[in-house]
């Protein structure tokens, strides 16, 4: 799930030098599925990331989170989750310690949209009162791969710059959209798939 506004824009050979640093240094590919759009009201159900080292998928991570009240319908409609499935999970104080052990050592926070995914943490851990020491990985640059991607690829080829259609323009496997893991999962082959792609020839 992401917002609908865009990440701040990028120059085409900004955006391939940070794609590539990215793919070669120690980076971390999150996502997350929430009860809506705003942090201080809505609260997270799902979060996966993925570690990628030296341009190789180096750790999986992933967790349902008890978001503490009730998921609307058309989050139901869009994710599959119900109350139900969430029922035992943990709260995410519980999961907090994990994701910070996965995420200390990266240098950078990527993700499709990643702003809304950065932001919806912050606020989760706010509400603990617990901030920088927990999740440093905040402090860290991020990489937004619909920012990379509108600055790489042409949009007739794609129509929007979702994490479905670039899937399917760079032909990566994504079998189970707003899911976290599938998304973070795609999200690290797209983020190998666009640093690949040459900077476009600007118009005469």
């Amino acid at each position: 799930m992401s917002p609908t506004q865009p990440s701040p824009a990028l120059s085409p050979h900004e955006a391939q030098g940070r794609l590539r640093s990215a793919l070669h240094g120690n980076a971390l590919v999150v996502d997350l599925e929430t009860t809506g759009l705003d942090p201080l009201r809505d609260r997270i159900i799902e979060i996966a990331a993925v570690r990628l080292r030296n341009g190789h998928l180096a750790e999986h991570w992933s967790t349902l989170v008890n978001p503490g009240r009730a998921i609307p319908r058309e989050v139901s409609a869009l994710t599959g989750f119900t109350d139900s499935t969430v029922a035992g999970a943990p709260a995410f104080g519980e999961v907090l310690g994990g994701l910070s052990e996965i995420i200390s050592s990266a240098a950078v926070l990527i993700g499709h949209n990643v702003e809304f995914d950065a932001t919806f943490l912050s606020a989760e851990t706010a509400r603990l009162a617990q901030r920088d020491p927990h999740l440093p990985l905040l402090e860290a640059p991020r990489l937004c791969t619909a920012a990379a991607a509108r600055a790489l690829v042409p949009r007739e080829s794609v129509g929007r710059y979702t994490l479905s259609n670039l899937a399917a323009h760079f032909a990566i496997p994504y079998d189970n959209p707003h899911r976290a893991s599938s998304d973070a999962l795609a999200t690290a082959r797209l983020l190998r798939a666009l640093s690949a792609c040459s900077p476009p020839t600007p118009r005469r």
